[in-house]
């Protein structure tokens, strides 16, 4: 797609952090809307209390959270009135079977996704994305939502019985 409307790119952190400074600095009418970046791994979390009014995690592991903003903190203290959000895939079933079929239909676009593949190896899921990057390269993607352990769906999102999905 790049190619087709002659964009070039760079490395995520730096092209973020680019943007928001041009964002910043051109010329307007009035205040800006707050900027809130999507942000899993611990530099962008960091460049996002450095520089924009809010984060959000897009199918980040749960377990993996609080280790995430506790070294935010650490790094780089935001604003008082930062915005931490998350985007939490969610199929609210009483057939919770039929819950994770549809999550792990959903979740296949993201598995395919190195960033987000490198971000859940990084907090604990290396074996499955391994299998699912030796599934990518043989060009096997039926199998994609067969190789999503319940274990990685139950930490990435929120399924099956409406109380346990609203709790999550």
């Amino acid at each position: 797609m790049n190619d087709r409307l002659s964009v070039s790119t760079g490395r995520p952190l730096q092209d973020t952090e680019k943007f928001i400074h041009t964002y910043k600095e051109s010329k307007r009418v009035g205040e800006l809307p707050p900027i809130i970046i999507a942000a899993m791994r611990d530099k962008m979390i960091t460049l996002g209390a450095r520089e924009s009014d809010g984060i959000v995690f897009a199918n980040a592991a749960r377990s993996a959270i609080a280790g995430s903003l506790q070294r935010m903190n650490e790094n780089q203290k935001p604003q008082s009135d930062f915005f931490i959000g998350g985007m939490i895939p969610t199929c609210i079933s009483t057939d919770r079977e039929a819950a994770a079929s549809v999550n792990r239909k959903t979740l296949s676009m993201y598995v395919g996704l190195p960033n987000y593949r490198n971000y859940w190896k990084s907090v604990g899921y290396k074996n499955e994305m391994e299998r699912i990057e030796v599934a990518l390269s043989e060009k096997d993607y039926a199998s994609l939502p067969s190789l999503m352990t319940d274990k990685w769906l139950e930490d990435v999102l929120s399924l099956g019985h409406p109380p346990k999905s609203k709790k999550a």
